[in-house]
């Protein structure tokens, strides 16, 4: 069983340090979105470390090709997600208002419980405005993309040639 499922189980430490300096390392699509979706500083750590160890890596062209096709969709998502924060601050506000008209409560008193929520709902927006402000626009400026395609310019499989593509 330990070959079959070799990953499952604890590599030991020599064995890790080997694969770390020596594996070859293959790509899917949603390993090269995580450098979208993470904080910059790692991508550019990702991305030193992928250059210094371009010799071992390869793009299957399937990831490159739904890379490039779903890679606009995937920053759409990554901006809309502060839309969608201030929606949910919005329904907080709005639904804790909608519960204290149908609710009362003895020791739970409207206008403390809502001057918390505005405090509460204010910091958040404005510190969502300001990551929103400081969110790169890979749209118009990409250095992500730019270092993947000259780390993998030589190391990227080659087109099906059965005529799918």
């Amino acid at each position: 069983m330990n070959n079959l499922f070799d990953g499952y189980f604890k590599v030991k430490e020599e064995e890790l340090k080997r694969l770390v300096l020596e594996a070859n390392i293959v790509f899917d699509t949603s390993s090269l979105f995580g450098l979208y979706r993470s904080k910059e500083s790692t991508s550019r750590q990702v991305l030193a470390y992928l250059e210094k160890s371009k010799s071992r890596v390869f793009l299957p062209f399937m990831v490159g090709l739904e890379y490039h096709a779903n890679r606009a969709n995937v920053l759409s998502q990554q901006r809309s997600i502060y839309t969608k924060i201030n929606k949910k601050v919005d329904d907080l506000e709005s639904s804790i208002g909608d519960f204290f008209v149908r609710e009362e409560h003895i020791n739970v008193e409207y206008e403390k419980i809502n001057t918390i929520v505005e405090n509460f709902s204010g910091k958040l927006k404005g510190y969502l405005t300001k990551a929103e402000q400081s969110h790169p626009n890979y749209l118009i400026n990409d250095p992500i993309r730019e270092k993947l395609v000259k780390i993998f310019s030589d190391n990227t499989g080659d087109k099906f040639c059965n005529g799918m593509i």
